[in-house]
């Protein structure tokens, strides 16, 4: 007599958010407790243990993203004592190491204000010329392309018109 043997499968575990009554399958189904640990959690505790390792890595290691680790890495660098050294290079995934990508500090404000004075006159200086110089060249344009070109230009000081009224405080 010949018997046929069925494996039965294993029970699924289902998850269920207690938020938003999202549910998902459990990875195992052994039944033991579950530990809900954040991503932004895990990439703490992950880091702590592995700190030379590229966001990408700690990405993949922890299941969050990279944007998460990196958002995580600055939070977590603005609490850091700044005699403690930084980290100068990464393990890419790859197994190769590459230097870390360190944010400079922020400017300070009147640096941020001269590079944007700068930015503006460069633009200014260099896109003005160029459009008298194409509007010469290219005197038989159609009327609806100078309509265009002159409702752009009309929107653009009306925008840096605004700028300066806020400036003004008005």
């Amino acid at each position: 007599m010949s018997a046929t043997i069925l494996k039965m499968p294993k029970a699924k575990v289902l998850l269920r958010c207690s938020e938003c009554g999202v549910t998902q399958d459990a990875a195992c189904a052994c039944a033991a407790a579950i530990i809900v640990i954040r991503p932004s959690e895990a990439v703490t505790k992950y880091d702590k243990v592995h700190p030379d390792k590229s966001a990408k890595e700690v990405a993949r290691a922890t299941g969050a993203n990279a944007e998460t680790v990196r958002r995580v890495r600055r939070a977590e660098s603005a609490n850091v004592d700044p005699g403690q050294p930084k980290v100068a290079k990464v393990t890419g995934k790859d197994g190769k190491s590459y230097p870390a990508n360190i944010k400079q500090p922020a400017l300070p404000v009147h640096r941020q204000f001269d590079k944007l004075v700068s930015e503006l006159v460069t633009f200014t200086d260099n896109y003005c010329p160029r459009l008298k110089l194409w509007i010469k060249a290219h005197d038989d344009i159609e009327d609806y392309a100078k309509d265009s070109l002159k409702q752009f230009l009309q929107n653009s000081a009306n925008e840096l018109l605004l700028l300066a009224q806020t400036i003004d405080g008005r």
